[in-house]
């Protein structure tokens, strides 16, 4: 699994190791990707991960140390891929970028019925209407119950318990 160490003294190299692919996604995988370090610790027990790269152990941790070391990006920035990006803002439709800032154009966007605000309080209107109708029902069965039914119900305990008493 690991080449012969070359005859002018240069460093073993893992025959997982590609040559002219970046070391820094060799060793980005082996900190993040659990089946690919899982991987290596069983085929290659005996060898470090740096040896096996073909760096030095102080190569290896700076490498480390970049991938792991958040990098502060600078204000209208932000981390995409490892690199400070510009972000670029965006607006809905009927909106336009202002100065950092999405303003309506006043033009109404594309999928969505146009409605005045007079339309929207009437709309909301309607539905308060069926909520209070909805609570007065409700009240009125709640009192005949309580005025009605129940009382009905007393009067007849009551003239059961007088009954009982006079025999």
């Amino acid at each position: 699994m690991v080449e012969a160490m070359p005859a002018d003294g240069a460093s073993m190299v893992a025959d997982f190791v590609e040559p002219g692919t970046d070391i820094s996604t060799y060793v980005d995988r082996y900190l993040h990707d659990e089946e690919f370090s899982a991987w290596y610790d069983q085929w290659y027990p005996d060898l470090a991960f740096h040896a096996a790269l073909g760096i030095t152990q102080t190569e290896y941790q700076n490498i480390v140390d970049s991938i792991t070391t958040p990098v502060e990006c600078p204000p209208g920035t932000e981390r995409m891929g490892g690199l400070c990006v510009e972000m670029q803002p965006s607006c809905g439709p009927g909106t336009t970028l202002v100065d950092g800032v999405c303003i309506s154009d006043g033009s109404p966007a594309p999928d969505l019925p146009s409605v005045s605000a007079a339309e929207e309080f009437e709309a909301q209107g309607e539905g308060v209407q069926i909520g209070i109708a909805a609570a007065g029902a409700f009240g009125v069965a709640v009192g005949v119950i309580l005025f009605l039914w129940l009382p009905s119900r007393i009067r007849k305990r009551w003239a059961a318990k007088r009954q009982a008493a006079k025999e």
